[in-house]
């Protein structure tokens, strides 16, 4: 399934808790956890480079 957002995002704004974002499918590669709104990805060096997303789980473990 394409939703059309992969390696497209540039910036992130959150409603609550954080998430876990990662360079690749299934939560593979480089990932990050984001606890607030970021303005400009590039900065962590994932703009326009996610392909997954998820809540983030405390403690970080799945």
């Amino acid at each position: 399934r394409n939703s059309g957002l992969n390696d497209a995002i540039s910036s992130m704004r959150l409603s609550r808790g954080s998430w876990e974002v990662c360079e690749d499918a299934n939560y593979r590669g480089r990932c990050q956890i984001i606890s607030s709104d970021v303005r400009d990805l590039g900065r962590s060096g994932l703009n326009d480079r996610i392909s997954s997303l998820r809540p983030a789980r405390r403690g970080g473990n799945w």
